[in-house]
């Protein structure tokens, strides 16, 4: 716009030495007006437009220092005039001035009786000249005492404008749209107005705006931002009133502080980060002193930043770390390297040793020598925990004698041992990379992908196996009992590993004893008992035959049969229970033991057993249970001593635990070699039992989910079945 100009000499005229008037009117005048314009020293140039609607667009479009309005008004004559604030204006009517609208008189400077236009025009241009000078002589004044009411740097560096109170600028050092970046909002209005309207939503930048123009805080320095197209513009604010002789006029001065408003801002970002940083960050003076850390550092080694800040660095340092890092220092010094990341254990406040790796960048000074270190310090105690895990992984993996195998989450191996890669036929290395389903029989690896996904979608398990028949890198099929299990982190599948246990020797040899056990219980079930039928049979019949020696050489064979006869029933009854399912019943404690001595009676009619306990308890036990308590009664009355009043008694009573069953008799115990061979669960031909008998019972105890016990205590031999009590036993 041409209100704000910057073109006048100290002594108030143009620098071209012209004055340029734009005339409102019916032109009736003009030619008076041109005369009266030449008799004058400064060169007038008058300009004339007869439509009031066009009075601003005509001062915008030229470069005006004074408007005339001649000839009739019009009733918006005062709002065009409204619009070109800033520029002197002269009324050259006819109109008596009391019939002129105050709003027209409040907008004008002068009003000059146009009467006959030969005889006024002169006068008008006088007023014309002295109304312009005038105005640039206030504003030239303004302007040197509103300079020296601020400092040389306001002077230099920001942008002056003189502004009156309404806004209207009468002075500016720079347009105001070279100034702020102007947009249809603030094109129109006051200094203040256009202000405003450059703020948009900014309520705090306008408060300021607001507060200076009613002159608050007028020498305050504040920062504004100007929204601009590309990015947001800072300009420091300070408005300074002057002396009441010259007028209510105020310098209102800004200066461009977006780079240094950027430059804070970056500042206190990087102040923010630092602080923030969940990393370590900390600095070395040239002494090897700690002069600066963060929080995250003096959190990580249990330390107060005040407590730290002043401390040589090897006092946090683990034995022989110190070395390390000077190493580290020298390389760096030798090279061309700026930085390097290196290994180190830290000690914390405790004493604990805390594993990070650094990175240490040298800090020169101002002639480039050593000034320091700045080091950026991560704590890796979990990775060190996990590569160390993983070596360990890694030798239980190489070291297993079976094939052996690690997949990441997508089938591909990512470690195999050596008898793995046998399997293959391959080199360890050509494996690696490699899907495992392309590798193993198609039958195997599909039945591996479907283990892995029943594991997966069970929480409870974390492997399976099965068994598969699989050919290696010679096409031998030999039978494999595969296993396999997931590995997750964090609850997450990132992997199985696999082993292949050959099974084709031990499956054969299962076979093998299965072919046998069965030979062995055909012979008991029909051979064995048939022919001792047979012999015993005689053999009774040759007794009634003789006497002497020779009758009791044949009772002798007869009672060796009986016993064969009695081995082979406790054989039959081993393969009953060894065939059977281990499935526990609810059983009657009384019932039991009266079955077993009843039985036992029967075959020893002169034995006398006593029995003790309560009878209301009840066990879970293998349906076997009876036969188990009547071997132990019947080894007691067979093979064992009298006690004082009976040869055996079954005692029964409750403990914590479920029920106890105990056979008690006078006998010496059970031999040393009994006792090693259940214990090993076989026999060894320096290590055997006597009998069936009591491997009988073991095997029934384990399939009641018992213990079975002996102890020989001041001349008694006590053999004890613990077993768990039904929920249900009533009360001893």
């Amino acid at each position: 716009m041409g209100h704000e100009r910057s073109t006048r000499s100290e002594g108030g005229e143009t620098l071209d030495g012209r004055i340029d008037v734009l005339c409102i009117g019916d032109r009736s005048s003009s030619g008076a007006i041109s005369e009266a314009a030449k008799d004058v020293d400064a060169p007038i140039s008058v300009a004339w437009t007869t439509d009031h609607r066009r009075i601003r667009t005509v001062a915008e479009a030229r470069t005006i220092d004074c408007v005339v309005i001649d000839g009739s008004l019009s009733e918006h004559t005062h709002e065009q005039v409204r619009q070109i604030e800033a520029l002197p204006v002269v009324l050259y009517t006819e109109t008596d001035p009391a019939n002129v609208s105050d709003e027209l008189l409040a907008v004008v400077d002068t009003l000059v009786d146009r009467g006959d236009p030969d005889d006024t025009a002169p006068f008008l241009i006088e007023k014309v000249v002295g109304l312009v000078s005038e105005r640039e002589e206030k504003s030239e004044y303004a302007l040197a005492q509103a300079l020296a009411r601020v400092d040389d740097d306001a002077a230099c560096e920001g942008h002056q404008f003189l502004v009156e109170p309404d806004g209207t600028i009468c002075w500016a050092s720079d347009p105001f749209e070279t100034v702020f970046p102007v947009d249809a909002a603030a094109d129109s209005g006051g200094f203040y107005e256009r202000l405003v309207a450059l703020l948009g939503d900014r309520p705090s930048a306008i408060r300021t705006v607001t507060r200076a123009q009613r002159g608050v805080d007028a020498t305050s320095e504040t920062v504004v931002e100007v929204p601009a197209d590309d990015e947001t513009r800072h300009f420091s604010h300070s408005a300074h009133e002057l002396p009441d002789s010259v007028g209510s006029l105020r310098l209102e001065v800004f200066r461009d502080v977006t780079p240094q408003v950027q430059r804070e801002a970056r500042l206190e970002l990087l102040d923010l980060l630092v602080e923030q940083a969940q990393d370590g960050l900390y600095t070395l003076d040239e002494n090897g002193v700690i002069d600066f850390c963060n929080e995250s550092f003096a959190e990580m080694l249990g330390y107060e930043r005040t407590e730290i800040i002043g401390r040589h660095a090897s006092k946090t340092l683990a034995e022989g770390e110190l070395e390390k890092g000077q190493q580290t220092l020298r390389h760096l010094e030798r090279t061309d390297e700026e930085s390097a990341t290196v290994d180190m254990t830290f000690l914390d406040r405790e004493g604990n040793r805390l594993e990070v790796s650094i990175h240490y960048t040298l800090l020169p000074s101002e002639d480039g020598s050593y000034a320091g270190l700045m080091g950026v310090v991560r704590d890796i105690t979990e990775r060190k925990e996990r590569e160390r895990a993983l070596e360990q992984y890694q030798t239980l993996v190489e070291s297993a004698g079976d094939p052996m195998y690690v997949l990441d989450d997508e089938g591909r191996i990512e470690l195999l041992n050596e008898p793995m890669a046998s399997f293959f036929g391959r080199e360890k290395d050509a494996v690696v990379g490699e899907r495992i389903n392309e590798l193993l029989p198609e039958a195997g690896g599909e039945r591996g992908d479907r283990a892995l996904k029943s594991i997966l979608g069970d929480e409870s398990r974390t492997f399976e196996s099965f068994e598969s028949w699989l050919a290696d890198a010679n096409g031998t099929q030999r039978l494999y009992e595969v296993t396999v299990g997931v590995i997750e982190d964090d609850g997450e599948f990132v992997g199985s590993v696999g082993t292949l246990r050959d099974i084709t020797e031990r499956e054969r040899r299962r076979e093998e004893l299965d072919l046998l056990r069965q030979v062995f219980a055909r012979v008991l079930r029909h051979n064995l008992r048939s022919e001792l039928s047979i012999i015993m049979g005689n053999t009774e019949v040759v007794m009634e035959e003789l006497d002497g020696p020779s009758r009791e050489l044949a009772g002798t064979v007869l009672e060796r049969g009986r016993r064969l006869e009695e081995t082979a029933r406790k054989a039959r009854a081993i393969e009953s229970v060894l065939d059977s399912e281990a499935v526990r019943t609810t059983q009657c404690v009384e019932q039991v033991v009266d079955r077993a001595v009843t039985a036992v009676r029967d075959e020893h009619p002169d034995a006398v057993i006593e029995t003790d306990g309560s009878s209301s308890l009840s066990v879970r036990a293998h349906p076997n249970l009876v036969v188990a308590v009547e071997n132990l009664v019947d080894n007691a009355v067979e093979h064992g001593e009298a006690l004082a009043t009976c040869d055996a008694r079954v005692e029964v009573e409750r403990d914590r635990d479920g029920v106890s069953l105990s056979v008690v008799d006078g006998g010496p115990g059970l031999p040393e070699c009994e006792r090693k061979a259940l214990n090993q669960e076989s026999e060894t031909p320096l290590e055997h039992g006597s009998g069936l008998g009591l491997w009988l019972v073991n095997w029934i105890v384990e399939r009641s989910g018992g213990a079975l016990g002996f102890d020989h205590t001041d001349g008694r031999t006590t053999v004890r079945i613990e077993l768990d009590g039904d929920a249900e036993s009533g009360p001893d």
